[in-house]
């Protein structure tokens, strides 16, 4: 009865390798996240370069020539500031603008606070980089000539300092990598649920449309293997996929710029192969659950529309792990998605695995997916599903 079995897997599989538009659009997605996962690691240096390059317009630099000073030998570009500086901040124009005060050289002679004012738009993240280099450098200026005027006076300028922070990063170059690549995880997973929804959808309500499922169903072919047949081709799709999309986000990382960020993150093939360990249950779980879907979905339109809301399932324990920190946790293993998603995050980071929590991870993706089969069969059973 085997032979049945490999017979169904076959057929499935060249009538997959015969859909080229379902094929195409399935490849086009890892390629898509790869050069998505490049472009916004190119962005970020992009960001970081144009923050080391600041010019900044400064109204009454006569007004504070050592202050102006200061700020040029740190690398900052100085020009002069004309009109009105509200409006320049407001359209564009400037993402900054320093205003030295007439006062200024008076109340600094008179050793009394001096006031300057810096304006800048709080509402657009992409100038407060710069506006918090400019802010930092006039402190350190405030600072350095606070403690002159206390050496003057023979007062030790470390009586103005009762505690010093000494800041201590103990994490590593590829943990910090891993935060800025931390859409990674949820684009593997994304991949894995986007690769088989035109095969899943085609082969169940796909062949009841073109009345071929009804005739293969009549057959004496026990529906525990035609299912399993069709199951089983839609991993097969479905892995060598995902091990094409694996394979190029890790190239995406090893040629991305990290260096210029002051990173250092390289991927192997050990990376390789932990990660693909780690989503192999999860490939079952995809498939099963996409042909479960596709089984109670009265058409081929409703079949695909419905896969494509559960491509949208690792989304969120995605974006909950990009906002949170620390190593995978236990009771995230207990939850189907989110326990793959977090080990594939500790790999990037150079994090060692618990085999313990990759076991219990991979345990629930197949107990989930025992069931998923098991109602996929059912459904298999039913009139219904055949005419739909």
């Amino acid at each position: 009865m085997f032979y049945q079995y490999i017979a169904i897997l076959n057929k499935e599989l060249l009538d997959a390798m015969r859909d080229f538009k379902s094929l195409a659009t399935a490849l086009f997605m890892p390629i898509f996240f790869a050069l998505f996962s490049l472009g916004s690691m190119h962005f970020i240096v992009s960001m970081q370069q144009s923050n080391d390059q600041i010019i900044l317009p400064v109204q009454g630099i006569e007004n504070a020539k050592p202050l102006v000073d200061w700020l040029t030998e740190a690398g900052i570009t100085v020009i002069a500031a004309s009109g009105n500086p509200e409006e320049k901040i407001l359209n564009k124009t400037y993402d900054a603008i320093l205003i030295i005060p007439e006062n200024f050289p008076e109340n600094f002679r008179q050793q009394r606070p001096a006031t300057v004012d810096l304006l800048s738009d709080h509402s657009s993240s992409k100038t407060q980089g710069k506006v918090r280099k400019v802010r930092q450098l006039v402190n350190q200026w405030s600072t350095k000539i606070g403690s002159i005027r206390l050496l003057t006076r023979n007062i030790s300028p470390a009586i103005a300092r009762p505690a010093v922070i000494n800041d201590i990063n103990v994490s590593t170059d590829q943990q910090v990598a891993a935060k800025i690549l931390a859409s990674v995880p949820m684009f593997t997973l994304l991949i894995v649920f986007a690769s088989g929804i035109g095969m899943a959808s085609d082969m169940t309500a796909g062949e009841r449309e073109r009345k071929s499922l009804e005739p293969l169903l009549i057959n004496p072919v026990p529906y525990t293997y035609v299912f399993f047949g069709k199951w089983s081709a839609a991993v097969l799709v479905t892995f060598c996929i995902t091990l094409f999309g694996i394979g190029l986000q890790i190239l995406s990382i090893n040629v991305a710029p990290l260096e210029e960020l002051g990173l250092r993150l390289a991927m192997g093939w050990s990376q390789f192969a932990l990660i693909m360990f780690i989503v192999i249950p999860v490939i079952f779980l995809a498939s099963a659950l996409q042909l479960l879907v596709s089984l109670f979905a009265r058409s081929f339109k409703d079949a695909q529309s419905y896969n494509s809301l559960i491509v949208l399932l690792p989304v969120i324990p995605g974006l909950y792990l990009t906002f949170s920190s620390g190593s995978a946790e236990y009771w995230q293993m207990l939850v189907p998605i989110l326990g793959p998603t977090a080990l594939i995050v500790d790999v990037i980071g150079g994090e060692p695995i618990a085999i313990q929590h990759a076991i219990i991870a991979g345990g629930t993706s197949l107990v989930i997916t025992t069931l998923l089969v098991f109602l996929g069969i059912l459904l298999l059973k039913r009139e219904r599903t055949i005419f739909g």
